[in-house]
């Protein structure tokens, strides 16, 4: 009987531990833009999250390293499953 009560203990521990933890897309494309507010980009980034967490990244960067800096950052962000890297490198124009 106590083995059986410790059981729907953890059980209940986990399900509703689980719920208030879920992730949601809007959420972690906040915490995307948030991580990478300090990049200088040549234009704009683009950053669209799917509904399995998948984060998309779109946008022109100036070089080949700030390409994967800024998609080793993304990966690393909490609730980021998988980097699409679609960031084009195109250095900017020289005055």
């Amino acid at each position: 009987m106590r083995r059986q009560l410790v059981l729907v203990f953890f059980s209940l521990f986990f399900v509703l531990g689980s719920v208030g933890c879920k992730n949601d897309p809007n959420k972690v494309e906040e915490r995307v833009l948030g991580a990478l507010e300090n990049e200088r980009t040549t234009t704009p980034l683009g950053v669209e999250v799917s509904d399995d967490f998948s984060v998309t990244l779109t946008g022109t960067v100036a070089t080949e390293e700030q390409k994967r800096r800024i998609e080793d950052i993304v990966r690393h962000v909490p609730g980021v499953l998988r980097v699409d890297d679609e960031l084009r490198v195109e250095a900017a124009p020289s005055k």
